[in-house]
């Protein structure tokens, strides 16, 4: 872990087990980013490790959020997984400034998700 007031900036994708990804999630502090959150990208093993599994939000990304941990989309269409987000924006992960800075990606979300923000 950084020290503090350093933020850490953990770039997600492919992790290696679920546990794997709620350690990671419960390491992380108010301020901290999780980039690339909304990734669909399976793990070395073909396994999905995301913030979404069987159709559900992990608990431990919930906590996260409200403890203050923002969530990144990273580079936009190429690290968004609607099948995370449809599960992740309605329980309140919006995502964060990058896919605002791509219309074509938030237009295609808001298309997909009526409940994501305006």
């Amino acid at each position: 872990m950084c020290g503090w007031p350093a933020r850490m900036m953990v770039h997600i994708g492919g992790v290696e087990t679920r546990e794997l990804m709620s350690d990671i999630l419960n390491l992380l502090r108010p301020g901290d980013v999780l980039t690339h959150a909304y990734s669909g990208a399976p793990n070395m093993a073909g396994t999905f490790t995301n913030i979404v599994q069987d159709g559900k939000l992990m608990p431990a990304a919930l906590a996260a959020k409200q403890r203050g941990v923002i969530f990144d989309v990273g580079h936009g269409g190429g690290s968004f997984d609607f099948t995370v987000a449809e599960v992740a924006i309605p329980a309140g992960l919006h995502a964060g400034h990058d896919l605002l800075r791509h219309p074509r990606v938030l237009g295609q979300t808001r298309r997909a998700c009526r409940s994501c923000p305006t």
